[in-house]
């Protein structure tokens, strides 16, 4: 912590990624720009009532869409019961009749979903390991599976990066099962 912002941090192969950071006094103020650009994906879908975060991380994004969309209900899937207690601990999540943290794999959570007849009018895909996404999550056949999850006017927002280079794999990929598909 620094400066009054909170960041949670992952080493692998000798390299840090920060993946997830809050503003202790001010949490709606997002320190990583990426938030804001995921939250853009509400102009096409403005009024969502239910909501499915596959990655949890610090829960900053899970936080701001329970504040912002007080009537909402919120899943999170998390595979790590590490970064669930610190996104409690640390960076304010709370879970409650509004809001569930599933501890699990993404994929696994959503095969699960599936069988219940969930139905999500907004997925945020935000699963990284520590500066990739998890092979099995960025699948056609994944992809499909988040698809049945969607009511017909629901959303899918995932969080690429220019810079891997897996970046237009993955687009390619959201691109054969989502019909419209924009990138910021």
């Amino acid at each position: 912590e620094s400066g009054g912002v909170r960041r949670l941090q992952f080493r692998r192969a000798g390299e840090s990624y920060e993946e997830s950071a809050i503003r202790i006094d001010e949490p709606l103020r997002f320190e990583m720009t990426y938030y804001t650009y995921m939250l853009a994906a509400l102009a096409h879908k403005p009024d969502p009532r239910d909501i499915l975060f596959v990655g949890l991380g610090g829960g900053t994004l899970s936080i701001a869409m329970a504040r912002y969309f007080p009537e909402a209900t919120i899943d999170n899937g998390e595979l790590d019961p590490d970064v669930v207690h610190v996104a409690k601990e640390y960076f304010g999540l709370e879970e409650g009749r509004r809001m569930k943290v599933y501890v699990r794999d993404g994929r696994v959570q959503v095969r699960r979903f599936l069988k219940e007849k969930k139905k999500y009018d907004a997925i945020f895909l935000d699963a990284y390991r520590g500066g990739y996404i998890p092979y099995h999550l960025t699948t056609k056949e994944f992809m499909e599976q988040i698809r049945d999850l969607l009511r017909e006017d629901g959303i899918v927002v995932s969080n690429l990066q220019t810079g891997f280079e897996s970046y237009h794999y993955h687009r390619r990929t959201l691109a054969s099962v989502f019909p419209n598909e924009w990138s910021v």
